[in-house]
């Protein structure tokens, strides 16, 4: 937009409005037809919707799936995520987690399933392990994410490397090829787990292995066990990896995903191209660009919402969003890495912290001052603009 000067730009407005006014008063009384295409993308992607936990399954120690029934069929592509959002005593949350379960469970019986490991510390997922029972009530987000096989961007040999429940996308990708693949996609897990008892749904992954699918377990701290050993290093990644080109999918700790990067690099594999799910988020005390003596500070977020300022409290080692939601605050994230920007906001005055890494950020919001707030750290007082929810 070019701005020529105060009294044209806004008599400009003014001509805008009046032809919008002759507009709205020559219009037909007769309601605008709905287009086909827009009912039919309001009735697949819904938004937010209250859904109920039917099935709880204690998988292996501090790991349960949980299954959620819905009165219509809840679309999604294997590989994709859904958020749950929650009220914990006075804090207002939401998590992604990777969808477990086939598209089969979601057309017939109008169910999806995730798997939750809870985590020292862990928040959320300690609610959910210990808490969430059949019968509760919980509002999801569904079909989210990219972290899917497309025919077109990737190759038909992939191979899949999973860590812990990490394991998830490709649980549900693999169940879906065993049940429809009109492509003939091939795909080799190598699934990384400490000790067998920690292996994820074992007995299905072991029934899955078939001409299309094939798993291997490597186990990292399990004297007795007689396959692979280790962590899965470029050795073992040689041994299984597709001998036609292939395309490499992840999905683990963050710690894993850059021992996995190192692995990949040794053997000259593109590293732009291994589409990466991880989790456990980032610990910035070990991130060398942060400063260490602001460690362990607690600083003063100023919120304006709206006409509305609160004032809470916000500590150095966690994200912006995490303060708001203890303070009750509710803000509305999706993916909690900093890539998908729903979680957008505007910082007006104070430093912030964004690790490099998934910093999805748009160049433009860089220099405007807008930050998503799953993936910024305080490192002064702050004052920042939310949207309303």
């Amino acid at each position: 937009m070019i701005i020529k000067n105060k009294f044209a730009d806004s008599m400009g407005a003014f001509r805008v409005t009046k032809v919008r006014n002759q507009a709205i008063s020559e219009a037909s009384d007769s309601p605008l037809l709905e287009d086909e295409v827009t009912l039919k993308a309001r009735k697949l992607h819904q938004g937010s919707l209250p859904t109920t936990v039917c099935d709880v399954e204690e998988m292996c120690a501090g790991v349960k799936r949980f299954t959620f029934q819905f009165s219509f069929i809840p679309y999604f592509t294997p590989g994709q995520y859904l958020s749950l959002r929650l009220k914990i005593g006075d804090s207002i949350v939401s998590r992604p987690y990777s969808i477990c379960s086939s598209r089969s469970l979601a057309k017939e019986q109008h169910q999806l399933q995730i798997i939750v490991k809870k985590a020292d510390g862990g928040f959320v997922s300690s609610y959910l392990v210990d808490r969430l029972s059949i019968g509760d009530h919980v509002e999801i987000e569904y079909g989210l994410g990219e972290f899917t096989i497309d025919r077109f961007r990737d190759k038909p040999k992939i191979l899949a490397i999973a860590g812990g429940v990490g394991i998830t996308p490709f649980l549900s990708m693999a169940k879906s090829l065993q049940e429809s693949n009109p492509h003939g996609i091939e795909m080799t897990i190598l699934y990384g787990c400490q000790k067998e008892s920690e292996i994820v749904a074992k007995k299905e992954l072991d029934a899955l292995n078939h001409d299309h699918v094939r798993v291997i377990y490597v186990l990292a701290d399990e004297p007795s066990w007689t396959g692979e050993h280790g962590f899965i290093s470029t050795e073992i990644i040689q041994k299984y990896a597709p001998k036609e080109p292939y395309s490499v999918f992840f999905c683990g700790p963050t710690a894993m995903k850059y021992f996995v990067i190192k692995e990949l690099s040794k053997l000259k594999y593109d590293i732009r191209k291994i589409r990466m799910e991880s989790f456990g988020g980032i610990d910035i005390s070990k991130d060398t660009r942060y400063p260490k003596d602001l460690l362990d500070k607690y600083y003063k977020l100023t919120i304006h919402r709206g006409m509305e300022t609160l004032t809470v409290d916000a500590f150095v080692q966690e994200p912006i969003a995490v303060a708001l939601e203890r303070a009750g605050i509710k803000i509305h994230t999706r993916c909690r890495g900093g890539v998908c920007g729903i979680c957008r906001i505007k910082v007006i005055s104070g430093n912030v912290y964004v690790p490099e890494e998934n910093d999805g950020r748009r160049d433009a919001d860089k220099k405007l001052g807008y930050v998503h707030c799953c993936h910024a750290y305080p490192m002064s007082d702050l004052e920042i603009k939310i949207p309303i929810e």
